[in-house]
């Protein structure tokens, strides 16, 4: 064998035992960014943070298991991701500190990667799925508006207790909508596998209101209407 292929087949061969490939990741999370970029150096550019670092003979010399590029995804608005290093960009806290043979090595026992989660998760909470409404017009001495949803369970109710998910929380005040800003508190006359009838106090104006329905295990529909002045 040539010393030049030689050479070559032993750079490989330190590159291959000291992670320059891509081992399985650690993490229990999973990155929700898009790649953007790979680069050659440890760092990203802006508005990306580092997933991996590797081996790649196009960024220079990779001897003695030197890790010379940088695959570097989108930030996230919102949620939960994992990167390499100790910090977390702007407007996310860090929630563990792991070891990861993607960001390097481990050795005695060092956490090389972060999980970071945004610290306003309400904003990550994705819009409820929307029902459909009936104006029934004023009698009685209230307004009466019927709420129609889809749910696969009994029980619904107008307002809810908490909306917990494992990406962000919402609440919802009991028995209240809330109409051009501000709450209204609302009755309930009626309720089936899949209609609400609420009864609201009467208005001389317009008023766009919003209601969110819950069933017994979670699901949540919301409700967007506009009710015309009353008598």
């Amino acid at each position: 064998m040539s010393k030049r292929l030689f050479g070559i087949c032993l750079v490989w061969l330190v590159a291959s035992l000291s992670g320059c490939n891509t081992p399985d990741t650690v993490g229990e999370e999973q990155d929700t960014g898009e790649v953007t970029a790979a680069v050659c150096g440890p760092y990203c550019p802006g508005g990306t943070y580092p997933t991996r670092y590797y081996c790649d003979f196009n960024c220079g010399s990779c001897a003695s298991g030197i890790n010379n590029a940088t695959q570097c995804t989108a930030s996230p608005a919102c949620g939960t991701f994992n990167k390499c290093g100790p910090g977390c960009p702007p407007g996310f806290s860090p929630t563990r500190y792991y070891c990861d043979f993607n960001c390097g090595s481990c050795a005695s026992g060092i956490n090389n990667a972060i999980v970071c989660t945004n610290d306003a998760q309400s904003v990550c909470c994705p819009p409820p799925p929307k029902g459909s409404t009936v104006d029934r017009g004023e009698y009685g001495g209230v307004h009466h508006v019927e709420l129609y949803y889809n749910f696969s369970s009994s029980n619904p109710s107008v307002g809810t207790l908490n909306v917990v998910t494992s990406t962000c929380s919402k609440t919802f005040n009991i028995g209240q909508i809330v109409c051009d800003g501000a709450p209204v508190s609302v009755g309930v006359s009626h309720t089936s596998f899949s209609q609400i009838n609420i009864t609201l106090p009467r208005s001389s104006v317009a008023r766009n209101c919003v209601a969110f329905s819950s069933s017994q295990n979670y699901q949540y529909v919301e409700f967007n209407f506009t009710t015309p002045p009353d008598p």
